[in-house]
């Protein structure tokens, strides 16, 4: 198999979500739309720190503890990500 046939069986195979699949999932619509909007914002004015620290920041400082790397935020904006990929 070429390596162009692995790279189009790859974007083929039923894919997981990735991570904001999962906070989608979890958090509140309201919360979702939310977020939806601020990851469609421009990154020079809401960049991927700043939600990365938004997620992340633990319940007991009221956030939501969600675990994810800040790459995970460049990944799922760029549709990069598996969610949006496959």
């Amino acid at each position: 198999m070429s390596l162009a046939d692995l790279i189009q069986a790859e974007k083929k195979k039923p894919g997981t979500k990735c991570a904001f699949g999962y906070i989608f999932d979890t958090i509140t619509p309201e919360d979702a739309d939310d977020l939806r909007k601020l990851l469609d914002a421009d990154p020079r004015v809401v960049t991927h720190a700043m939600i990365h620290r938004g997620l992340t920041t633990p319940v007991q400082e009221g956030g939501y503890g969600f675990v994810l790397g800040r790459d995970t935020v460049r990944r799922h904006r760029g549709k990069e990500c598996s969610c949006v990929a496959r």
